[in-house]
C-alpha cells in the first residue's frame, strides 16, 4: 500500500512549522476506541482491501497549551466486494479510535488561529500516525486477523493552488453543461466536481455558459494536476483517481472530435 498524503499548501507548512518550533509534546492518550470483526474462517482468508479516513479538531485548553483530538476510521472490505449501504454499515473489518493530544506552547508564544489549523492539519496527525499503526496492527492480531500494517504518512507541499482549483470547478460545471444529454458522461463529470468541492471565492464570477473549444487545453491540464494530487493508497483514493480520469479521457475525446471538424 502506498503512502497516505496530507497536502497543505506553502503558507499552511510555513505556518506549521512556526508552532512546532515552540512547541513541546505535553502527552497522548488513547481517550476512545471501538472495533468490529467477522468471523475469521478459512473461506474468508482472502485478500481485503482497507480503507482510512481522519480527522483532527481544536479542544479547549489553557493558554499555555494546545489540546487536540484526531479521529480515525478503517474499514474492511473483500477486493472483489462491491461497497453497498450494507457492507458500508457491516464490513469485514472496522475500527474507529480517538487520539487527545496535548502540546506546552514556549514561555511567550501565541500561536494565530490560522497557525494552529495549520498545525492540527499536518503536524498533529503526524505526530499521532505512529501510535494508530501500531494500535491497528496489535487490534488486528487480537481479533484473529494476519498482523496489517497501515501505510506511511507524509506531509507535502500541495500540488495545486487554490487559485487553479476555483478555475478547474468553474470549468467543469462549464463543461458539464455540453453534456445534458449523455446521462452517463454528465454523471462522470458531476462525480467530479463533488469530489473538488469547488466553491467561488467571495467576489469572483462564475463561469456562464458552456466551455468554449480553446479552454478544452487548459481543462485537460487541470484535471491532470488534479488527478496527480489524488493519489491510490486507498479504495477510495482509487475509484476518485478512476473518476478523474475518466473525466479526462472524456475531455481529450471531446477536443480531438472538435479539432477533426476544424
Amino acid at each position: 500500500m502506498n503512502a497516505i498524503v496530507i497536502r497543505q499548501s506553502q503558507e499552511a507548512l510555513r505556518e506549521s512549522v512556526r508552532v512546532h518550533k515552540n512547541a513541546s509534546m505535553e502527552r497522548i492518550r488513547l481517550s476512545r476506541a471501538d472495533f468490529s470483526s467477522a468471523s475469521v474462517s478459512d473461506q474468508q482468508r482472502q485478500v481485503v482491501s482497507l480503507s482510512f479516513r481522519f480527522a483532527s479538531r481544536t479542544s479547549p485548553s489553557a493558554p499555555e497549551f494546545l489540546r487536540f483530538a484526531v479521529d480515525f476510521r478503517m474499514r474492511g472490505t473483500t477486493s472483489d466486494e462491491k461497497e453497498t449501504e450494507a457492507t458500508r454499515r457491516s464490513p469485514l473489518l472496522s475500527l474507529n479510535c480517538t487520539y487527545e493530544l496535548i502540546y506546552r506552547l514556549r514561555p511567550g508564544f501565541k500561536p494565530s488561529k490560522s497557525q494552529v489549523r495549520a498545525f492540527r492539519a499536518g503536524n498533529v496527525v503526524f505526530n499521532v500516525w505512529p501510535y494508530f499503526r501500531e494500535y491497528l496492527q496489535d487490534t488486528l492480531v487480537r481479533m484473529g486477523w494476519p498482523p496489517v500494517t497501515a501505510p506511511f504518512l507524509r506531509v507535502e507541499a500541495e500540488i495545486m493552488p487554490e487559485k487553479k482549483r476555483q478555475q478547474l470547478y468553474e470549468f467543469l460545471r462549464a463543461f458539464r453543461i455540453t453534456l445534458q444529454n449523455q446521462p452517463e458522461e454528465y454523471s462522470k463529470v458531476s462525480r467530479l466536481i463533488e469530489l473538488l468541492s469547488g466553491k467561488p471565492a467571495p467576489g469572483q464570477p462564475e463561469h456562464e455558459g458552456a466551455i468554449d473549444a480553446k479552454d478544452l487545453i487548459k481543462l485537460e491540464n487541470l484535471i491532470s494536476t488534479f488527478r496527480s494530487r489524488i493519489g491510490t493508497s486507498t479504495l477510495e483514493d482509487a475509484r476518485n483517481h478512476k473518476t478523474a480520469t475518466e473525466v479526462l479521457d472524456l475531455v481529450a475525446s471531446i477536443r480531438g472530435s472538435a479539432k477533426k471538424l476544424n
